[in-house]
């Protein structure tokens, strides 16, 4: 019997969130019927209001970010076994993401929510709340992953 091919988009951002979501989408896609995809959306809107003259600036620095974060997390994968694709992109990241999931016809897209103990730009009620969106709009499964908390030392 053919197995069917999963296609996974895991949508990284940096941080410790994003480390444990890079390894629970490399474990998922150890066997080789799974294409993974990484994903990163630069979004400078993220930073509050910026002069228009420096929006290029900052989203070039963005990219830049973002490029270097998916190299790191496609040589985590190679390091693994796993090929893993790259894509990068400008925008809305709930519209990006599920564009690119679109795209590559994804089976699942997985999300990295941030350690609850650190001050990130998401919470864990928003990250759920994207979660539930690009659900409802693309109508493939979404995954939450979350690092596991920090240990308090006595």
């Amino acid at each position: 019997m053919h197995e069917e091919r999963q296609v996974i988009v895991c949508a990284t951002r940096g941080g410790e969130g994003s480390r444990a979501l890079q390894q629970e989408a490399v474990a998922r896609s150890r066997h080789g019927t799974s294409l993974l995809i990484f994903v990163y959306v630069v979004n400078h809107r993220e930073l509050g209001n910026l002069e228009e003259g420096e929006i290029p600036y900052v989203e070039e620095e963005l990219s830049w970010l973002g490029e270097t974060l998916l190299l790191l997390a496609q040589n985590r994968a190679k390091e693994a076994g796993v090929s893993a694709e790259t894509v990068i992109r400008t925008g809305s990241p709930l519209a990006e993401i599920a564009q690119v999931a679109r795209n590559y016809k994804a089976n699942r897209i997985m999300l990295g929510a941030p350690r609850g103990t650190t001050a990130n730009v998401f919470g864990d009620d928003e990250i759920e709340r994207a979660a539930t969106l690009l659900s409802d709009e693309t109508g493939i499964s979404v995954e939450i992953v979350r690092p596991e908390p920090l240990q308090q030392h006595a």
